[in-house]
């Protein structure tokens, strides 16, 4: 599963905090958030809030969010897996 809402949020510059499924693991680059492996866990949650720079995080993610998943981006992959394919 890829959850476009997540993308959709990090656009408006959110930080995702996720669960170890599907999509969610190609969403958390680059410390840009919090990926729980193990269910959810209130002292990883508390140890990593006190790590980050909540506003810069916040701008990172939108800058992510456009990088990585603007209509341009999944054109050119898109054609990439096209070409590379030999088609």
């Amino acid at each position: 599963i890829f959850d476009f809402a997540t993308v959709e949020a990090m656009h408006l510059e959110t930080i995702p905090i996720l669960t170890d499924v599907g999509g969610n693991k190609e969403m958390i680059v680059d410390n840009n958030g919090l990926l729980f492996t193990n269910g959810p866990d209130a002292d990883e949650f508390t140890s990593w809030l006190e790590d980050i720079d909540i506003t810069a995080l916040k701008k990172k993610n939108a800058i992510i969010a456009k990088e990585r998943f603007s209509d341009k981006t999944f054109i050119e992959g898109y054609r990439d897996l096209i070409v590379g394919s030999g088609y």
